[in-house]
């Protein structure tokens, strides 16, 4: 195994600098920093660019195809790296274009190098701090060292991590699926119910803590919520400043349990997330949701879930430099209900919640084996040939721990 510099094994193309006005609705698309959507690009979000207006034959070293990746160079959106799955698109300025010499390094494997939580913190140690933004160049990027196995060995090493992967996508598939046929049993009861109620007739709000960031480590038993790990439908604690001992006052709801549910309210307001993991800690601007009926938790998810209630959320929310909702305002809210109905449904809803619970569960376990995998595989701690690739269980008994480096 030999170590190498990431510009030995991959060519770096910083993306084209294409002129505002030639964007708009046309054909050929193009990848903005604001695009990368980690682990993926957003396609849906790209705008289109009149190419006529440039010389097409220079653009070529600039197109992205399916399975290609690419990485934000500069502004809040620095490190993230993104993955194309279908069509094809040019890269913008500040966009990082990924070309691995095939001879030299698997697509795969490489892209798990460049995914895993140590290349971003080197991204993040090596931030240009003479600009006004966060930034980093090409030929930083260009420097970053890693060990390199033999390509059959990476050929492995990649199929192994790829089956994690798509474990993980196919169980995301499967919970949006189910959160469509909630909302779909949803929509049919409130169209065939009369009765109208207001959310504060079945729930309350628990508000988070006010912790003081003094307090805060960067690793610790427990793990702090704030908005930014609200997102729709999970609470993602990456990222999350963390603590070894509670407040002496922190109140015994702040305190969070798998299958609690959680509202954003500021921000991004009217996010609906589910806990799926232990100790962690509700911070204050986040609501936990307190049904007063247990019964009817899976029916409130879902309809706190339904598009027309985050529009509902996001209409009575206030401020100029960020939206802030009350939760007095949503507890006024109304909606179509009949409580014998909505028990029922409940019960069928029940299944789907704890479904997605249990998928969201083993996503982020699987994530942490991937994450954790790959330095082993690579040091060779952990033989790639006896690990079993369709026996999923072999994985976590080949890891010793789960901590990444």
């Amino acid at each position: 195994m030999k170590t190498v510099c990431l510009s030995d094994v991959c060519d770096l193309v910083a993306g084209f600098a294409f002129k505002s006005q030639d964007f708009g609705n046309y054909e050929n698309k193009v990848i903005k920093i604001t695009n990368i959507n980690p682990p993926y690009v957003d396609t849906e979000s790209l705008i289109g660019v009149d190419v006529s207006k440039y010389d097409k034959q220079k653009l070529n070293k600039f197109m992205t195809f399916p399975g290609d990746y690419v990485l934000a160079m500069t502004g809040a959106t620095i490190g993230k790296l993104g993955r194309l799955k279908k069509g094809c698109a040019y890269v913008n300025q500040r966009v990082l274009l990924f070309k691995p010499v095939r001879e030299k390094v698997n697509k795969d494997f490489l892209f798990y190098i460049l995914s895993h939580p140590i290349f971003n913190k080197f991204i993040f140690n090596h931030l240009d701090s003479e600009t006004a933004q966060p930034n980093i160049s090409a030929t930083t990027v260009g420097k970053y060292e890693f060990n390199l196995p033999d390509l059959s060995t990476q050929n492995k090493i990649a199929d192994i991590l790829v089956s994690l992967d798509n474990q993980i996508s196919l169980n995301t598939v499967i919970n949006n699926n189910l959160e469509q046929q909630a909302q779909s049993l949803i929509t049919d009861y409130a169209s065939k119910t009369p009765g109208i109620t207001t959310l504060g007739a079945l729930l309350s709000f628990v508000n988070g803590f006010a912790f003081k960031s003094g307090d805060y480590l960067a690793k610790g038993l427990y793990k702090i919520i704030t908005i930014k790990n609200v997102q729709d439908g999970l609470v993602d604690s990456q990222g999350a400043a963390c603590m070894d001992d509670l407040p002496a006052k922190l109140p015994s709801d702040c305190k969070l349990n798998i299958g609690d549910v959680l509202l954003s309210l500021t921000g991004n307001v009217g996010r609906v997330g589910i806990v799926t993991e232990n100790n962690l800690l509700l911070n204050q601007r986040i609501a936990k949701v307190k049904s007063k009926n247990n019964d009817l938790l899976p029916f409130i998810y879902f309809v706190l879930r339904l598009p027309a209630m985050k529009t509902e959320m996001e209409n009575i929310s206030k401020g100029t430099a960020q939206q802030n909702l009350s939760p007095i305002e949503t507890l006024k809210l109304q909606l179509n209900f009949d409580e014998s109905t909505a028990v029922d449904l409940s019960h069928t809803l029940s299944s789907m919640f704890n479904q997605i619970v249990h998928n969201m569960i083993q996503n982020r376990n699987l994530s942490e084996i991937r994450d954790a995998l790959l330095p082993k595989l690579m040091n060779g701690e952990i033989d790639v040939s006896k690990v079993d690739i369709s026996d999923p269980s072999c994985l976590d008994k080949s890891l010793f721990n789960k901590e990444t480096e």
